[in-house]
């Protein structure tokens, strides 16, 4: 799921699936953007376009009202969280956890690789954010938050701002100062993690710990707002909470009893998660 200016972009991640659309004013209206789509993930919009990804070897793009889609299926690396930045769709190759994109003017289905990170290929990428002109993701092998700026060189060498030891990384948002990850873990050690943007890779400091399962993560100016599937629980965390010394803190239940919470986000007045199962699937929201 992805939030833009007007609405909700979701994904059902069905073999015979769909893309839609659903207008924050629109009453419970749902729009079909594509369907059938087998397998759509990992939706991007930029207000105009949306791309996501099927398959292990396939990204496809359309305008947000329809019409031809753009496909890449070359070099694509299996994709993994797109966005879309400048006509151009960008998303990380979990194989290699590299940075690939393919413009969306149809000129090439083939996929460049934009910016590599080390030399030993750490697998499994997760989570592709924009901070600005940096592209930011989640290499969960190396447990680590990889960061690449395009300069125009290319490819780019992707750097690693901070480690999250010890747990897997699941997702990652952007705050003023600071970047935010969730980490999915059965045990203690998973929870929610604060690293400083200007990182060279350090320890990211541990805010909550707590067992989650496949949590996504979104942030305001004041508070990182996540997702636990397993425990159905909607949590916020204000980012200005004072720890204790050598510990970490609690965060606030918003929302409970939900079915497979995942891929969540906020407006100004709302947090908005998508229920992926039980009586209440669909999108939520719950008021600040």
């Amino acid at each position: 799921m992805v939030l833009d200016q007007r609405g909700a972009v979701v994904t059902n991640g069905l073999d015979v699936g769909g893309v839609y659309y659903v207008p924050f004013d629109g009453g419970g209206r749902v729009d079909t953007i594509a369907s059938p789509q087998t397998g759509p993930q990992e939706p991007s919009s930029d207000g105009a376009r949306v791309c996501w990804f099927i398959g292990n070897n396939t990204i496809q793009c359309t305008l947000h009202d329809g019409g031809s889609l753009v496909v890449a299926n070359d070099n694509l690396g299996s994709p993994r969280s797109t966005a879309i930045v400048g006509g151009q769709a960008y998303w990380i190759a979990n194989a290699a956890s590299d940075l690939r994109r393919f413009p969306l003017d149809g000129s090439t289905n083939r996929a460049t690789i934009v910016a590599t990170y080390a030399s030993n290929g750490f697998s499994g990428a997760r989570s592709l954010v924009i901070d600005g002109s940096r592209f930011v993701w989640l290499v969960r092998d190396n447990k680590a938050i990889a960061a690449a700026t395009l300069d125009g060189t290319l490819p780019a060498a992707a750097t690693t701002v901070a480690k999250i030891p010890r747990v897997a990384p699941n997702a990652v948002a952007v705050g003023a100062n600071a970047y935010y990850v969730v980490a999915e873990d059965l045990g203690e050690m998973g929870g929610l993690y604060r690293a400083p943007k200007d990182g060279t890779g350090g320890d990211a400091t541990p805010l909550v710990r707590q067992s989650l399962i496949e949590p996504t993560i979104a942030v305001d100016a004041n508070y990182a707002y996540y997702t636990d599937r397993n425990g159905g629980t909607i949590y916020r965390f204000p980012l200005n909470a004072t720890l204790p010394d050598g510990g970490t803190a609690f965060p606030e239940a918003i929302a409970k009893g939900q079915g497979s919470p995942t891929g969540i986000g906020v407006t100004d007045k709302f947090v908005y998660w998508l229920n992926v199962s039980g009586a209440n699937t669909g999108l939520m929201r719950v008021a600040k």
